[in-house]
């Protein structure tokens, strides 16, 4: 499990701690951290403001060791939203954890308990934790905000928990106050980088050179390969156009969207990628292989719960809308909410009612699949499961669309059948291409002024004509 985390989470823990010491430099600078006011709602803006900061290096910290680990230029747009969500969520978080702190130690002190106190202590520093990881989730690419934030939360507490036990031990405190906080935010940062790396099901090894690498997330964003800065895998810009290739996961399955040529592919586990002197290298864990396109089926347990709510309500519920909808999160017990919001499009558009008086069974759930996909823009094979499931309560049919499945099967074997990607540049590099008169291809709008400054100097050189053909 570990063999998957790379240099990153050597970045984030340095980035996160550098940025956390910062922080806290700053904040003694600006005496923060002393003379506390006595008022408990002036003490609690005031550690808001001070968490805050820390909070802010830290995320600023992380988002520089982000671009780093990526050898991609800092955006100051990302770095000035990394800051803003730190300092917010931080204060937030800060001000929430004094607040709880305040409470739980004036009890807790009245009860002897000085050592669960310690304990809450550093569960409020998690609380500051949670604030980063959430940060984090906005600028890291296919990020889940949950994982996220119960990363921050866990290394929040595991660093509150140094940063408490340095000042059990009696060490000076301004001291101890910096190399606390530089704990906490080092601790932080490995652990949301750990997180990240250890349960990703898919993700990209971009291979820079000889024991050089960095890795990319995979998921429901699209991970963009290109010269552009803001690119998730910063190409030469020299060579390639800004989005030179789109990396997503579809259906269980990495696929490509090559921009040089229009080809989409899938990649297997383990598939290279050769894209100049970089090599990008495929990984999918089993979890990820196992998803096929039957993942977006209905659950047998779910079919089960549409039977009887059919046998005890009657066919009608799978016709009227709010009946359905009433009935089907009460018999579901809120369970199963994709197959629910999937049945209740089918039944909203009407693919219930036609199912149950079409004369032609197989053209009218054709149409509806159709529907479905044009109108409501859901995914063919998740249609054709829906359609088929109203299709088997309503009238018995057993028969599975095929459309669906045939279109997957074909798509799968065609794919499997191309060769590797293609990423070699033009017979023309774009700067030739630019002194000819020509931008790069994939500018549209830079290929249309060229064409009208081409245009325009043609047409001065037809008027500087003679009628005999030669130049005045």
């Amino acid at each position: 499990m570990f063999d998957r985390i790379t240099r990153k989470t050597a970045f984030y823990a340095v980035g996160g701690g550098i940025g956390a010491a910062i922080a806290e430099i700053i904040t003694e600078a600006l005496s923060l951290n002393a003379n506390e006011p006595a008022h408990f709602t002036v003490l609690m803006a005031h550690v808001a403001i001070w968490v805050g900061i820390i909070a802010l290096g830290i995320s600023i910290g992380l988002a520089l060791a982000q671009n780093l680990s990526l050898k991609r230029a800092p955006s100051a747009t990302a770095i000035g939203k990394a800051a803003a969500i730190g300092l917010i969520s931080g204060a937030i978080a800060g001000a929430i954890a004094q607040f709880i702190f305040g409470f739980a130690s004036d009890s807790l002190i009245a009860q002897g308990a000085s050592v669960v106190l310690l304990f809450v202590q550093a569960l409020c520093w998690g609380l500051a934790g949670l604030g980063v990881g959430l940060g984090v989730s906005f600028y890291t690419p296919n990020y889940p905000t949950k994982r996220a934030i119960l990363a921050g939360f866990l290394g929040g507490t595991i660093g509150g928990g140094a940063f408490v036990a340095l000042n059990v031990v009696g060490i000076p405190e301004a001291f101890a106050l910096v190399v606390g906080i530089t704990i906490l935010g080092a601790t932080i940062g490995l652990t949301i980088s750990a997180a990240e790396e250890i349960l990703r099901e898919a993700w990209l090894t971009i291979i820079w050179g000889k024991n050089e690498t960095s890795s990319v997330s995979l998921g429901q964003k699209p991970v963009v390969l290109g010269g552009a800065a803001e690119a998730d895998v910063h190409l030469p810009r020299s060579k390639f156009p800004p989005v030179t290739a789109i990396v997503t996961v579809e259906n269980g399955k990495v696929m490509l969207d090559n921009k040089l040529n229009n080809q989409k592919i899938a990649l297997p586990n383990g598939r290279k990628i050769n894209i100049g002197k970089i090599t990008i290298v495929v990984n999918t864990r089993k979890s990820l292989a196992n998803k096929k396109e039957g993942d977006n089926a209905m659950d047998a347990r779910f079919i089960t719960i549409v039977e009887r709510l059919v046998r005890e309500q009657g066919k009608d519920t799978l016709v009227d809308v709010k009946k359905c909808k009433a009935f089907l999160a009460d018999y579901a017990n809120n369970e199963f909410k994709k197959e629910r919001h999937l049945l209740m499009i089918a039944v909203e558009s009407g693919a219930g009612q036609a199912i149950a008086s079409a004369s032609n069974l197989a053209i009218c759930k054709k149409q509806q699949i159709r529907l479905l996909k044009d109108d409501h823009f859901i995914d063919e094979i998740a249609a054709a499961e829906a359609v088929d499931l109203l299709a088997l309560i309503l009238r018995g049919d057993t028969s599975r669309s095929t459309t669906a499945q045939s279109n997957a099967n074909s798509q799968s074997q065609s794919a499997q059948q191309q060769s590797a990607p293609n990423f070699n540049p033009p017979p023309q590099s774009w700067q030739q291409n630019q002194q000819s008169g020509y931008p790069y291809p994939h500018s549209p709008i830079r290929r249309r002024m060229a064409i009208r400054q081409i245009n325009t100097r043609r047409n001065n050189r037809k008027r500087n004509m003679s009628v005999f053909g030669r130049a005045l």
